[in-house]
């Protein structure tokens, strides 16, 4: 029984005693008295309607909660089938193909993979020529030995125990001066000039052999590769990141495509397609400096969408954890999305970071570290003696 129920049944016990007291006092005195009878019979049938009443609401109550519950199924089958509608049209779309666009998304990748190529050597000139020509892309004279490009390894820890579970993966730029261009920077450049999906693929060429590596020591590891909208807006871009993909299907399940919040709504119908491409192969998805509110959590999970991050900026203004991030995120883990704290560079948002979310990086715990260009390779050649 409840415990607010005790009241009342104690209560109606109180008048059923009442009446079987004045049945004893008769047999007591065993004499015959009408209003000893008549308030037995009172005080019996207040009791009896005070039984109901409770019974009634009590009933009340229950049918409240069944057509609040009726609601909620009824709004979430309603949710449902609109995400259904919305998958079945992107898989019609992806199943419409013909021999000519299959010619031109092998021309276009041809011309990527000449643009990739030159990525490593002649991206740039120098850190002068960035700024001005925002990543323009360059000629085919060779670049001077000193210009390459580094594979930046950042550390995604686990909040609870302090070790590292996952990484993410970032490119950097060393210029002919040694001054180094940072992901972000170089990202953005390269979004401006046009560039962003060669290096978005070459990134990801990078990656996938490191990956082997790692989870050779450990299975469950997984890289966070960030990817842009222009890689996804063109078949033939997405078209290389699946044969790259390919190519490593040992480790492929490792990678975690990052996507902005905002690039995903700026998404076309292309872009959409280019991300259920990538669903279809088992691509699990993260989904970067997400808000509180303007998320359709269920489509999410029907993309592949595993993770979500949250820009320390965003839960952490000094004054505590906001009642509509805690609800977001209670709504978050019920339906098994990995919450990942990013760009947390102090002990507070660190302690923010731990009511919120499960995994974090930042500078906070440790800088973005380079990975020697014989990784891959070493990783490779291991893999093949052992065979």
């Amino acid at each position: 029984m409840q415990r607010q129920n005790w009241a009342t049944t104690a209560g109606i016990a109180i008048f059923a005693l009442l009446a079987i007291g004045c049945a004893f006092y008769l047999l007591a005195i065993k004499t015959f008295s009408a209003l000893v009878v008549a308030g037995a019979l009172l005080v019996l049938a207040w009791g009896q309607l005070l039984a109901l009443l409770a019974q009634w609401r009590r009933n009340a109550t229950i049918a409240g909660r069944i057509m609040e519950h009726d609601r909620s199924y009824n709004f979430q089958a309603q949710q449902s089938a609109a995400t259904t509608g919305r998958l079945e049209i992107i898989e019609r779309r992806l199943a419409q193909s013909s021999t000519e666009v299959l010619q031109e998304m092998r021309s276009l990748r041809d011309s990527v993979q000449n643009m990739a190529r030159s990525v490593t050597g002649d991206l740039t000139k120098s850190n002068e020529s960035l700024l001005r020509e925002g990543l323009a892309p360059q000629t085919k004279s060779p670049a001077p030995a000193q210009e390459h490009l580094n594979l930046m390894l950042e550390p995604v820890i686990e909040l609870s125990t302090g070790t590292t579970l996952h990484y993410r993966a970032l490119i950097n730029m060393v210029n002919t001066q040694g001054a180094e261009v940072f992901h972000d920077d170089l990202m953005s450049k390269a979004d401006a000039g046009g560039m962003r999906a060669a290096l978005d693929a070459h990134l990801l060429k990078l990656a996938l052999p490191v990956l082997r590596r790692l989870r050779n020591k450990h299975p469950n590891m997984r890289l966070l590769v960030p990817l842009g909208v222009a890689t996804l807006q063109t078949e033939s871009d997405v078209a290389r990141l699946i044969a790259e993909l390919e190519q490593a299907s040992d480790s492929a399940d490792g990678i975690v495509v990052d996507i902005a919040h905002g690039d995903l709504a700026s998404l076309d119908a292309r872009g959409i397609n280019g991300l259920a491409k990538l669903g279809r192969l088992g691509v699990t998805m993260a989904l970067s400096n997400v808000s509180a509110a303007g998320l359709d959590l269920a489509s999410l999970r029907r993309l592949g969408v595993r993770f979500l991050g949250i820009n320390a900026a965003e839960f952490d203004a000094g004054t505590g954890v906001s009642p509509a991030w805690t609800e977001f995120i209670q709504l978050a883990r019920a339906m098994q999305f990995q919450m990942i704290g990013g760009g947390i560079t102090s002990s507070a948002q660190a302690t923010a970071a731990t009511r919120l979310a499960r995994l974090g990086y930042g500078s906070y715990f440790a800088p973005p570290r380079r990975v020697r260009r014989e990784a891959g390779h070493t990783a490779g050649m291991h893999r093949t003696q052992a065979a």
